[in-house]
């Protein structure tokens, strides 16, 4: 697992250097998990090391609690991927609506529907999330538990609305890792209720340079264009199989 972690961190420490364009699905979610992976790693270490002070030598190395803080990495890792998948998939349904009002392809003069925003974006934001997350399934926390983070996702997914995917620079699409962060650090219940607010601006502000540096390097239109590409090449296979 921690193999995983450390591979994803030096892909992102590559990225940010070559800052090269996100167009393909595979860059894209390794984007997102390395991304995701460093904000979440050091939010929740920086959070232990100021809390144990001097001993944090001490306290990060005795076993009992890396034991305990594995899992809750783990945790804070999958909300903070799926916070951005959901951001990334908002970039990508607007591009679509808009290019749809432009050309007139859905034969109307206006965006598409909220309904149909809707299903692109959970079918698009499903797509990203099972690859991205693939990192996650040898995680410190069980498979059920696993399945269950990916089916909160999808029903998460569902409740995008036309409202919410215009209004996608809003920081409210992050809250959900924040308050992770916060709920699953190995810190007592009564000094994470003094911690809570500086700790999840903490996170809150790292937010904001991973935004715009995805902003800057998404090519939304090749991404579409790859998964309505797989789309076709499935229906078609799905085609042969039923003339068999």
């Amino acid at each position: 697992m921690l193999r995983h972690y450390l591979t994803s961190m030096a892909r992102g420490v590559l990225f940010w250097r070559r800052r090269s364009p996100l167009t393909s699905v595979v860059a894209l979610s390794d984007f997102c998990f390395s991304r995701t992976a460093h904000i979440s790693q050091t939010t929740l270490y920086g959070y232990l090391r100021t809390r144990a002070g001097l001993q944090h030598f001490n306290v990060m190395s005795d076993p009992a609690f890396a034991e305990a803080l594995r899992p809750a990495r783990t945790r804070v890792i999958q909300a903070a991927l799926a916070d951005l998948i959901l951001y990334v998939t908002a970039q990508l349904v607007r591009t679509t609506q808009n290019e749809a009002g432009k050309t007139g392809e859905t034969g109307r003069d206006q965006p598409p529907t909220t309904q149909e925003t809707i299903q692109d974006a959970s079918h698009v934001a499903r797509i990203l999330y099972d690859r991205a997350a693939r990192p996650l399934s040898d995680a410190d926390i069980s498979a059920a538990d696993l399945v269950t983070m990916r089916e909160a996702f999808l029903a998460r997914a569902q409740d995008i609305t036309q409202e919410t995917t215009w209004d996608i620079v809003d920081e409210k699409i992050f809250q959900q890792s924040c308050r992770a962060l916060v709920r699953h650090a190995p810190v007592t219940d009564t000094l994470k209720k003094g911690d809570g607010q500086i700790v999840m601006n903490s996170m809150r502000f790292k937010w904001q340079a991973i935004t715009r540096e995805l902003n800057a390097r998404l090519v939304p239109a090749a991404i579409l264009a790859e998964i309505a590409e797989q789309e076709d090449k499935q229906d078609n296979e799905n085609k042969k199989t039923d003339e068999n």
